[in-house]
């Protein structure tokens, strides 16, 4: 009777402990390194979560940025039946009794539009950031998943490869506190162009498309270090004013296989732009570098602008509308009006956030150096100026970013 009584309570608990079990999304899993029918573009999400993300839409819902753009990514992937793409969440890292870490960041795989693995990871100790001795780049747990995982490359060609970063901006010199769960760990551009560049394997070409989507880090210093790890960057030279970059148009990759990655760069600016400029009463400036050609000058514009500020030397009054530099220019100068979308990521809170350390907003490179030494060859630029201010009057952008002396 005893032994009856106990299996019946076992059984009414497990069934009570399934009726409470989340149902997840199915999983189909593929093994490791196989291949998949079809696979003409692979996408790589790095979404950095470990920070201050949180925003509030219009209706006074708080959200948390880097999870609104994790569902974008989501829908992309499901949708992407001739690609692979890959969803790295950098989620805070917790410690079990403050020791043991609880593997809080995921990955999300998916091919052929069907998830086939989801993984929950930590990253190497010791192995991110630059610290001290010998300097270990960022993303190696990442990089690791995604090489293990990926689908091999075809005999004749490979995939189509774009990688997108979404998070705060990125310092030029390594800084503490860039992640909020392990603030002691440094992060900087270097960590970060030696991270990405993992992301190409041995032997393989560049990636063909960079995306970052954070503040201030269109500059000639960041495009210098990311030459020849990528075709075509697509960054921001000042602030995205807590928004970010959309993806949505990567779907043209479906119904447009043979476009152009340049092309393809435009759709998402135009795309993106299009969207803030409902909202946006601020500047914006979009920048597509075709590292080819901006990144054989870059490293030289980096120089000349550190040396010009450092004797704070052709430094035109802040405020004043730069000379026309030739760059290409997409025009939006509508008087704009009205409430965010609801689609804001804040991608640079001045306040608590990584970038919090500077606190500033870049300007343009024409306002630090003559027109004749700036150069935007090779440089598309979106640009849209502030409805109101001195700055209104501007009718182009050079394309690059530069810290503003005077601050």
């Amino acid at each position: 009777m005893i032994i009856r009584s106990y299996l019946f309570i076992t059984g009414l608990l497990s069934v009570m402990l399934l009726g409470c079990v989340v149902q997840k999304k199915a999983v189909r899993p593929a093994p490791p390194g196989s291949s998949a029918a079809g696979i003409d573009y692979t996408l790589i999400y790095l979404l950095h979560g470990d920070a201050d993300y949180l925003y509030h839409s219009e209706e006074g819902q708080p959200l948390q940025a880097d999870e609104e753009v994790l569902k974008e990514a989501q829908s992309v992937a499901e949708k992407a039946e001739n690609g692979e793409v890959f969803i790295f969440h950098q989620r805070p890292e917790q410690k079990v009794l403050g020791l043991f870490p609880k593997k809080d960041r995921r990955m999300y795989h998916y091919r052929n539009g069907e998830l086939v693995s989801r993984r929950a990871y930590s990253p190497a100790p010791g192995k991110e950031g630059e610290g001290e001795g010998e300097r270990a780049a960022a993303f190696d747990t990442e990089a690791t998943l995604y090489e293990t995982l990926r689908s091999p490359d075809g005999s004749n060609s490979r995939p189509n490869r774009i990688l997108l970063y979404y998070g705060h901006e990125i310092p030029m010199l390594a800084q503490t506190g860039y992640h909020r769960s392990r603030p002691e760990v440094d992060f900087g551009s270097s960590a970060f162009t030696d991270g990405i560049a993992q992301f190409n394997t041995s032997g393989s070409s560049p990636l063909d498309l960079l995306v970052l989507s954070t503040c201030n880090n269109g500059t000639p210093d960041m495009l210098h270090r990311l030459k020849d790890t990528a075709d075509y960057v697509l960054a921001s030279p000042q602030n995205l004013h807590l928004s970010h970059i959309d993806s949505d148009a990567l779907l043209l990759l479906e119904s447009r296989a043979s476009i152009g990655t340049a092309d393809l760069a435009a759709k998402i600016a135009d795309q993106t732009l299009g969207r803030m400029s409902k909202f946006i009463q601020t500047g914006v400036t979009l920048s597509l570098y075709d590292t080819d050609i901006a990144g054989k000058y870059a490293a030289d514009l980096s120089l000349r602008i550190t040396e010009r500020t450092s004797r704070n030397e052709h430094v035109m009054p802040a405020g004043l509308p730069a000379a026309d530099t030739g760059a290409v220019n997409t025009e939006n100068t509508e008087t704009l009006t009205g409430p965010g979308t609801g689609k804001e990521m804040d991608t640079e809170n001045t306040e608590t956030g990584p970038g919090a350390a500077r606190g500033t907003e870049n300007i343009d490179c024409a306002e630090l150096l003559p027109a004749p030494l700036i150069r935007s060859d090779g440089i598309s630029v979106w640009f849209q100026p502030p409805a109101f201010g001195p700055q209104a009057a501007r009718k182009s952008h050079s394309g690059w970013g530069c810290v503003n002396p005077m601050n």
